[in-house]
């Protein structure tokens, strides 16, 4: 088999992992639309949501992935105690479900790309609407599998949220992560969509050419991201990567001034 037939295998196992992933977010959503929004019913719909999310970025899916990074944002708020699933909240809830739906379709390749922003505008108001937290908490239980048997990688990050400087991100994948098909580069990718901007990247470890694998990872990533940036979203990041990855998140002390704003929002 071919690394191109390989990945199309592995990818027509992401989206029937999709399709279930959809069917206990519906059921979840029904649930509480009737009023039954307890931990469990909300951590069903979260965990869904947040397994589509992870596939949806490891296979560079990023509409797909952006849509339900948001969907779990709001899920999050939810399942924290921050936002109450009353009527209005639930209804945008559906409407978001119902465009995750169209997401996968488009990613399939069975539709267009759907027009998200109206949806997406009503998570935002959610969003908006929710007290801001007094420290972040992880997007997910470190430990606990899904409806899929998928096990979440617990990293313990040290976020020093209460600090004041950007953020500084260095990044060095597990050793094996390409040939367990990982894909560090999508992880630099979706932190530069935060505004993020790779500094330096370190090659020291890249063997001779007689002894390089490439199937192994080398180098070593040096990320900056705007001090305004969520620190739960940066560790949101690294969900999916292996658990004997170096992942060193910290404020720094005298970041530059340029970096305390938002390049996009400049």
């Amino acid at each position: 088999m071919t690394d191109t037939a390989a990945l199309d295998e592995i990818q027509a196992i992401f989206f029937e992992e999709c399709a279930e992933g959809l069917s206990v977010a519906e059921r979840g959503l029904s649930a509480m639309a009737g009023g039954d929004a307890n931990p469990e019913v909300v951590g069903g719909v979260f965990r869904a949501v947040h397994s589509i999310k992870g596939g949806a970025g490891a296979f560079g899916h990023a509409p797909l992935s952006g849509f339900a990074h948001r969907f779990e944002a709001v899920l999050d708020e939810i399942r924290s105690g921050r936002v109450e699933p009353d009527a209005a909240v639930t209804g945008i809830l559906r409407q978001a479900f119902e465009m995750l739906a169209d997401h996968v379709a488009a990613a399939r390749g069975q539709s267009a790309l759907p027009a998200d922003a109206a949806v997406l505008a009503g998570l935002n108001a959610v969003l908006g609407a929710a007290p801001v937290p007094a420290s972040a908490s992880p997007s997910a239980s470190a430990g606990e599998a899904d409806e899929f048997g998928f096990v979440p990688v617990g990293a313990e990050l040290d976020l020093d949220l209460d600090a004041t400087g950007a953020w500084q991100v260095v990044f060095a994948p597990s050793r094996a992560a390409l040939a367990n098909g990982g894909e560090p580069l999508l992880v630099i990718r979706e932190l530069e969509d935060m505004g993020g901007r790779v500094i330096a990247a370190d090659f020291a470890a890249m063997p001779g050419l007689r002894d390089l694998d490439p199937e192994n990872g080398y180098c070593v990533w040096t990320i900056v991201l705007p001090a305004a940036t969520d620190g739960a979203a940066i560790r949101d990041c690294f969900d999916f990567v292996a658990p004997d990855s170096r992942i060193d998140i910290a404020r720094l002390v005298d970041a530059p001034e340029e970096l305390a704003l938002c390049p996009t929002c400049a």
